[in-house]
């Protein structure tokens, strides 16, 4: 059995839910930063992997040691006592870069693609990322394609799609409502969401906004009569959440990937994403389950809105459906399957 080393920053529960898919074929161990306080995640129990929040760096060199591992995944090059326990493993077994950056070709990722080079040859093989803004960067690093693979975000799909057969009777009445769930912070766009909802409620009162996060905006939420705050929202409450409602909303100014995207696809709405979320390539087709917009211009967040709000409830439904088979095409199993083909020194598995 395969030994698999994750060293992580900070753990999400559709991870694990990956992790536990792994440890019936592998013996794994993951190494992670402490639980954020904006995301506050009941870490889901896991039958014999072991979970060790990062200690100093001679206990972690020791740790690794004892545990031997044939592979090492490794959460970007941020923390450095990572990058050098991946640097002193280089040669010997694959080590292997989590990158989620997408390529947006600015200049300062420019001068990163050429200067970063030696910096991540001499600590990683191969890369692994979400999709192909981030396949794009990684190749822009010097990563040949035979050392990249994609796949690594993937959603729990299983509890989503138990929402989707739920959701017609779940969110049947005469209020429809539009869901948002992340962090509350300025990057995530939330602010203008909720001041764009606002302005176009009076037009559209049969619709409300249901937002389910916390973060350092909460204090300045607005107290409206059709958005309504949740707060932190456990990840095993989330689908039933979703299966009340009749779409989703993203407007982040930053967003590197979102499995929200995935989650929300599974569970059968509809999907509005600003031009800057990562998952959008994989999960939104404009027109057919969702709309993109600029998270820049105010305007096009309106339009946005406006083109759901006008939307049918049949055409509506039938979006979410497509949102529903669009959210199948990245895998648990595929990502276990690529796991293993690291481990063994195998080219990446790449999604069907």
């Amino acid at each position: 059995m395969k030994k698999v080393l994750f060293l992580y920053t900070e753990l999400a529960d559709y991870f694990l839910a990956c992790v536990a898919a792994l440890e019936s074929q592998a013996d794994v161990q993951v190494v992670h930063w402490p639980v954020n306080p904006e995301a506050p995640f009941a870490l889901r129990a896991l039958s014999s992997a072991r979970l060790t929040v990062k200690p100093d760096k001679a206990t972690l060199s020791q740790l690794v040691a004892a545990f031997a591992p044939d592979v090492i995944f490794t959460s970007g090059w941020v923390d450095r006592d990572y990058t050098e326990l991946c640097k002193s493993y280089r040669g010997r077994i694959p080590v292997v870069l989590l990158l989620d950056n997408p390529w947006e070709g600015t200049f300062r990722q420019q001068i990163a693609a050429l200067a970063a080079r030696p910096y991540l040859h001499a600590r990683f093989s191969h890369a692994w990322v979400p999709g192909a803004p981030q396949a794009r960067y990684a190749k822009k690093l010097g990563f040949a394609p035979g050392t990249i693979a994609t796949g690594f975000y993937v959603a729990d799909l299983h509890p989503f799609m138990q929402a989707f057969q739920e959701r017609p009777s779940a969110a049947a009445g005469p209020t429809h409502r539009l869901l948002y769930t992340g962090r509350y912070v300025h990057f995530k766009g939330v602010e203008t969401l909720w001041s764009v909802f606002a302005e176009l409620q009076p037009r559209y009162p049969h619709w409300e906004l249901w937002c389910a996060g916390t973060g350092a905006l909460w204090n300045q939420r607005p107290h409206h009569a059709a958005i309504r705050h949740f707060g932190f929202v456990q990840p095993d409450r989330l689908p039933a959440l979703a299966a009340q409602c009749h779409a989703f909303v993203l407007p982040s100014l930053k967003e590197p990937w979102g499995v929200v995207v995935q989650e929300m696809a599974a569970a059968g709405l509809p999907l509005l994403c600003s031009r800057r979320v990562g998952a959008a390539a994989a999960f939104v087709t404009e027109g057919v389950n969702g709309w993109l917009f600029d998270p820049t211009d105010r305007a096009s967040l309106l339009a946005a809105l406006t083109q759901l709000f006008d939307t049918p409830a049949e055409t509506r439904q039938a979006m979410g459906e497509a949102s529903h088979r669009l959210a199948g095409s990245i895998t648990q199993a595929q990502w276990v399957e690529t796991a293993l083909h690291m481990a063994s020194g195998q080219p990446p598995m790449q999604p069907r």
